[in-house]
């Protein structure tokens, strides 16, 4: 049972960020177009490009936890007690 609720919870955080990634990349970018709605004087292309830096960590943090599990793991693995 423990182990089940492991692969869960890391398979739910995987879940979350995935559809994150989708709202503010190319061609969708649906968060993009409603900072755009709100920020008429700056065009599309400049804040697809100030996005990027949050992108590349998004990425990497994302790779870091597919790497290391463990790091996502560790507090569930305190919480259960069994």
């Amino acid at each position: 049972m423990k182990v089940a609720t492991m692969c869960h919870f890391f398979l739910h955080r995987g879940t979350i960020r995935c559809p994150y990634f989708c709202l503010i990349t190319p061609p969708v970018g649906l968060n993009v177009y409603v900072v755009n709605s709100l920020a008429r004087d700056i065009p599309s292309q400049e804040i697809f490009m100030g996005i990027i830096p949050f992108l590349l960590v998004d990425f990497l943090t994302l790779a870091v936890l597919i790497i290391f599990p463990q790091i996502s793991l560790s507090l569930p693995s305190l919480i259960v007690v069994g």
